[in-house]
């Protein structure tokens, strides 16, 4: 993470991301709700929190 701007991630953090988004087989780079769902359910994060980042 860059402490200039939270946004930017370094290249080791996007090539992990991208092997988590493509670990759910998106169709034409879309997931479903459904998949994605239950992505960030695994996250383990308290519903509150996830329905605001939802």
């Amino acid at each position: 993470m860059n402490a200039a701007d939270p946004f930017v991630i370094t290249s080791r953090e996007r090539a992990k991301y991208g092997e988590q988004f493509k670990s759910l087989q998106p169709v034409n780079g879309v997931v479903t709700g459904a998949q994605a769902k239950g992505f960030f359910l695994q996250s383990q994060l308290p519903p509150l929190i996830l329905g605001q980042i939802w």
